[in-house]
């Protein structure tokens, strides 16, 4: 767990998530403001390829699904849909 400037209190998993599957309908929704989270550890590399895609993906450069592949293709752990997942049960933690 990490605090931040702002004494967010953020848990990171081993694995990434991402929300590139649901950009177009949040975008088809009229939401204009997006945040991309990275951690300290990251390279630069890395960081830009990162805040690129998702660029290209709000721009419509992009489809989400190719956003999710080489991002999945990026990271070595892979990428998961964790607590963004449309089916999860949200009394799963119960």
């Amino acid at each position: 767990m990490t605090a931040d400037v702002g004494c967010w209190n953020t848990l990171y998993n081993v694995t990434p998530q991402s929300g590139a599957e649901l950009v177009p309908m949040l975008l088809r929704q009229g939401i204009q403001r997006f945040r991309i989270e990275l951690l300290d550890s990251m390279k630069p590399k890395e960081v830009h390829r990162i805040i690129t895609l998702y660029e290209q993906l709000l721009a419509n450069q992009i489809k989400a699904k190719a956003v999710w592949n080489q991002l999945k293709a990026l990271n070595r752990a892979g990428i998961t849909r964790g607590t963004l997942q449309s089916s999860r049960d949200p009394l799963a933690m119960l």
